[in-house]
């Protein structure tokens, strides 16, 4: 499609800082507001046609407070796994970034070809109802985000992942901030795998997954 004649961008120029005005007059959250401001990017940046914004806290842990669709989500929080990837590397930098694909894929190599990789391939074996292959999905992704960090583990958590893989779990991974929180494991042998962490020291916590999303609770 070709570029709009300047006039006409002159006009939708005046119309989007307007609105974004309005936007920013009204009485809505920062979310709300922000969301705003991301489908004005849609329609005043030439070419955007996804757009989110990755802020950090105090201990540097990375977070999207909006986004214009979830599959622009998913791409940040596969960054966030990898630590690594453009819009992370521009958060943290406090910068702006501009990349092609092709460039994106020369400077963060490992986003760019194991997210979609490990992200397709981990769908397809779930949809597929082949969880065994999940498994070893997993210890594939925790392989590779300790090469990425050196803080992702350390001596006693890896002790207790090969404990796990040699007791039944095909693959795990570590859910928390790195260094330290929960092991959770995909295993063969549910029960060997169970009596390993036990004799080991470590203590089951059982979950279980909910679909109705966060629920706000007044007592």
């Amino acid at each position: 499609m070709p570029p709009a004649p300047p006039g006409e961008r002159y006009e939708d120029l005046i119309e989007v800082f307007t609105v974004l005005s309005r936007t920013l007059a009204e009485d809505e959250s920062v979310h709300d507001t922000l969301q705003s401001i991301l489908a004005l990017a849609l329609r005043l940046v030439p070419g955007c046609t996804a757009a989110s914004v990755t802020v950090l806290d105090e201990q540097g842990k990375p977070g999207t407070i909006a986004a214009t669709d979830d599959e622009t989500r998913e791409l940040d929080r596969r960054q966030y796994l990898l630590q690594d990837g453009p819009c992370l590397d521009a958060a943290r930098r406090q910068q702006v970034n501009r990349w092609t694909l092709a460039e994106a894929e020369q400077h963060w190599p490992d986003f760019t070809s194991l997210a979609k990789e490990l992200g397709l391939r981990s769908r397809a074996a779930l949809e597929s109802g082949d969880l065994v292959r999940f498994g070893e999905l997993m210890h594939e992704h925790w392989e590779h985000k300790k090469r990425r960090s050196g803080k992702m583990s350390n001596e006693q958590i890896d002790e207790w992942y090969q404990l796990a893989r040699r007791s039944g779990a095909i693959g795990g991974k570590l859910v928390g901030a790195g260094g330290g929180g929960f092991l959770m494991f995909y295993a063969r042998d549910r029960n060997l795998l169970r009596h390993a962490m036990t004799s080991a020291g470590l203590e089951e916590v059982r979950f279980k997954f909910d679909f109705e999303g966060t629920k706000l609770i007044l007592t």
